[in-house]
């Protein structure tokens, strides 16, 4: 099959889930498929070169297009955030539509007559083509309407909760009408996939997944640490280590002198990072080129998520490696494990300073913990069956059965 991927960036590193997710599966589909991958050129010093020839060797055709995307650091990006409130296109929309774009799937198309495209990520098919003339997918990743409304919920000032809510509503009418118009529609999980198809979307369940041989578990129970993992420049997970800092780790740190909290992700706000830091007990560790030495020396992983979409590969690789894992339910959602079982719950902070206190004083239970969640995510969570799966939704989407 002839595929033509579009995406937000070229996934090399694979430093965030959404990168983890896109690559491991479709390096795999670039097996027995022709795959090319369209996205914006990468910046200067941002590894363009590097990206472009592991991806060769893996075997895609990789085509970019100078479609720059505003950077937060930016102060565009507010004042684009500011004129956006009287549009009715979500602006993380109108952030990554670029007539470039929607110019080079044409071209492209044009010269190889692709069977089928491939969006990675549902603000992007804002960029199809008015009279593309082939199957189209959508990779999902997230509700995006979803996180907005979460985030909408948790925001401390009232100017970010209103914006929020604006997108929250936006997205969630831009959403309902791109899952109609594929050809089929992705989700990571049973429950995202029924709203989409309520929604009038043709779902699919392809979970995220985890490299099960290459995290594994060492010996050893771990140092005095809790360690958080995820992209340090997307609001979830910024909201989710600030509420843990401020909220809750004081509470869990009292007598845990010699404890420390470590946030481990890519591209984290200089002055942010420094606030975070200012609090006894706690480190930033931002684009660090393997977060498996900081899995492997933590006690305990930590998903204190208020906000976010999908499922969680942060707790697939914690779970791989047999790390006792405490995550609000919101950070657990959609993932097939088992409250007490294979992690513990916690909201309140009264919640999350008993469930790390009974973990953190025995390693027993942490040992335990861990081999029962690796256990349970072996057979539904390794990459290779999740990229038959998304080839059978492929299959349906040009006409080949159901997936």
């Amino acid at each position: 099959m002839r595929v033509l991927i579009l995406d937000e960036w070229l996934p090399v590193p694979m430093d965030s889930g959404k990168r983890l997710r896109s690559y491991q599966l479709l390096r795999r589909l670039a097996r027995s498929h022709e795959l090319t991958w369209l996205a914006p050129e990468p910046g200067p010093g941002e590894g363009g070169e590097d990206a472009r020839g592991a991806m060769e060797a893996d075997g895609f055709r990789v085509e970019t297009v100078r479609a720059p995307v505003l950077k937060r650091s930016d102060p565009r990006f507010y004042l684009g955030a500011l004129g956006s409130v009287l549009s009715k296109v979500p602006y993380v929309v109108t952030l990554h539509r670029a007539g470039a774009i929607e110019r080079r799937l044409s071209e492209l198309h044009a010269r190889h007559r692709f069977d089928l495209l491939h969006v990675e990520w549902t603000p992007l098919s804002a960029n199809l083509p008015a009279r593309w003339d082939r199957p189209w997918v959508v990779d999902a990743h997230n509700l995006e309407s979803r996180i907005w409304g979460r985030l909408s919920s948790v925001a401390p000032a009232p100017y970010l909760r209103m914006f929020y809510g604006l997108e929250a509503s936006r997205m969630a009418r831009f959403e309902a009408d791109a899952f109609r118009r594929a050809s089929a529609v992705v989700a990571v999980s049973d429950l995202e996939r029924a709203e989409i198809a309520n929604l009038g979307g043709r779902a699919f369940t392809v979970e995220n997944g985890v490299d099960l041989e290459g995290l594994r578990a060492s010996a050893g129970d771990g140092e005095p640490t809790l360690v958080f993992t995820g992209a340090l420049d997307w609001h979830a997970n910024i909201d989710a280590v600030e509420h843990f800092v401020r909220n809750l780790w004081p509470g869990i740190r009292a007598g845990r002198a010699g404890w420390k909290f470590q946030a481990v992700g890519r591209s984290p706000d200089a002055e942010w990072k420094a606030r975070m830091e200012a609090e006894p007990g706690v480190e930033i560790h931002g684009s660090v080129p393997d977060i498996r030495p900081y899995l492997d020396r933590a006690a305990i992983v930590v998903v204190p998520l208020r906000a976010g979409g999908g499922t969680r590969l942060k707790i697939l690789e914690a779970l791989s490696m047999e790390k006792a894992v405490v995550s609000t339910r919101v950070g657990a959602e959609g993932l097939e494990i088992r409250a007490g079982e294979d992690y513990l719950v916690a909201e309140t902070p009264a919640e999350w300073s008993a469930a790390i206190g009974e973990l953190a004083s025995d390693p027993a239970l942490r040992r335990r913990m861990g081999a029962s969640g690796r256990r349970r995510i072996e057979p539904r969570y390794g990459w290779d069956g999740l990229a038959h799966k998304l080839e059978r939704v492929w299959q349906a989407a040009c006409g080949g059965g159901g997936a």
